[in-house]
């Protein structure tokens, strides 16, 4: 174990101890990976729709996710496979293996042994994630169960069971809420974290599409479930300014970005090269 002098003293002029400026630059460069590989996924379907509310899938899976180890599994809201990726597997593996898919042809693409099997449903996929949980709480090694799920589209009478039982058995898992295809329609996020509050399990309302406030509240609760100390629901808030919606601020990318900026963590050329070297890994596989 490290001296806490030694680490205190590494830090930058400026750095803050609890999200290291590596953390930050980790999941700058995971954000522009998962951005490149959503968008090449798309265009491998072009007749599809587009991708629904990809930017904020993307901060809620980069932010959350930095934080997991080997231990931890997840249960996945879309099904394109590009979540591996934030779990160790290379982008361009992902495209390849979706390209072989959908053109009928094997794959030896084995994706993420985290990653539990992709179940359209929410009631199921929040089901499934309470046995994995029990499973993992069982083996006493700290793992824990990430779900991700369409917040509105699931009953308050679902969420209400689900949570008390999660509850009741203290099981480690962390619920990500996220806005549906109609936003946060029928269920408000305030509403979903009141009907959590009751439960008894922790209801955090964090801005969509800010990476850092997730990654802060994910850590947080990461360290309340592997102490034990039983689940937590995080609800996806796509917060605007008066109303009014604000390219900017709804692009994680810039977001990020922009914080990194003020904080002079790294010059312009350096993005610049992220999204250069990001382009080439991914271009050349996508058209062979």
């Amino acid at each position: 174990m490290s001296d806490p002098q030694q680490a205190e003293d590494a830090l930058a002029p400026g750095e803050n101890p609890l999200v290291r400026h590596q953390t930050l630059e980790q999941m700058y460069r995971r954000l522009v990976e998962l951005d490149a590989l959503q968008c090449a996924l798309a265009a491998l379907q072009p007749d599809r729709a587009g991708r629904r509310n990809a930017a904020t899938y993307a901060a809620c899976r980069v932010g959350v996710l930095q934080g997991c180890t080997e231990q931890d599994v997840v249960l996945e809201s879309v099904a394109d496979g590009s979540t591996a990726c934030l779990l160790g597997v290379k982008p361009a593996a992902v495209l390849r293996a979706r390209a072989a898919e959908l053109a009928g042809r094997r794959s030896r693409f084995a994706g993420s042994s985290q990653l539990l099997p992709w179940l359209p449903q929410n009631d199921a996929r929040l089901q499934l994630s309470l046995g994995a949980a029990a499973l993992l709480q069982r083996q006493g090694k700290g793992g824990v169960v990430v779900v991700y799920t369409d917040g509105p589209a699931t009953s308050s009478a679902t969420w209400t069971s689900v949570l008390r039982q999660a509850q009741a058995l203290l099981l480690p898992i962390l619920f990500v809420a996220t806005p549906g295809a109609r936003g946060w329609q029928p269920l408000q996020p305030e509403e979903l974290c009141r009907l959590s509050r009751r439960c008894g399990v922790p209801g955090i309302p964090v801005d969509a599409h800010d990476a850092v406030a997730l990654y802060r509240v994910a850590q947080e609760s990461l360290m309340r479930l592997r102490s034990g100390g039983g689940p937590v629901l995080a609800t996806a808030v796509p917060y605007r300014i008066q109303g009014k919606r604000s390219p900017q601020l709804e692009d994680p990318i810039q977001v990020l970005r922009s914080f990194m900026r003020v904080r002079n963590i790294r010059p312009d050329r350096w993005f610049e090269a992220i999204a250069t070297q990001t382009q080439r890994q991914l271009q050349p596989k996508a058209t062979r």
